[in-house]
């Protein structure tokens, strides 16, 4: 079963935590792991564990340019953004 992450942002209400933002769950880019977000930054902050040993090979390439950086970012926020949202709360 692959790796699950998650980043949940959650707002006291007179009813209890509620999320604020509609949740997204996506795979890694690289592998079968997922994770979960509210926003783009909250979905990349529950990959980075994950970022950081199973594909830490593939991060930690040195012959990838900031420009390379900048692109595999925009690339993985537009898969984010057509992402479906998982709940409404």
């Amino acid at each position: 079963m692959p790796l699950q992450y998650y980043a949940v942002i959650e707002a006291p209400t007179p009813y209890g935590k509620y999320s604020i933002n509609p949740m997204k769950n996506l795979k890694c880019d690289l592998c079968e792991a997922t994770a979960k977000g509210e926003t783009f930054e909250a979905w990349m902050d529950a990959l980075k564990p994950h970022y950081g040993v199973p594909d830490a090979e593939v991060m930690n390439d040195f012959s990838k340019t900031k420009e390379d950086m900048e692109k595999w970012l925009a690339e993985n926020k537009a898969r984010f953004e057509a992402a479906p949202v998982i709940n409404t709360y």
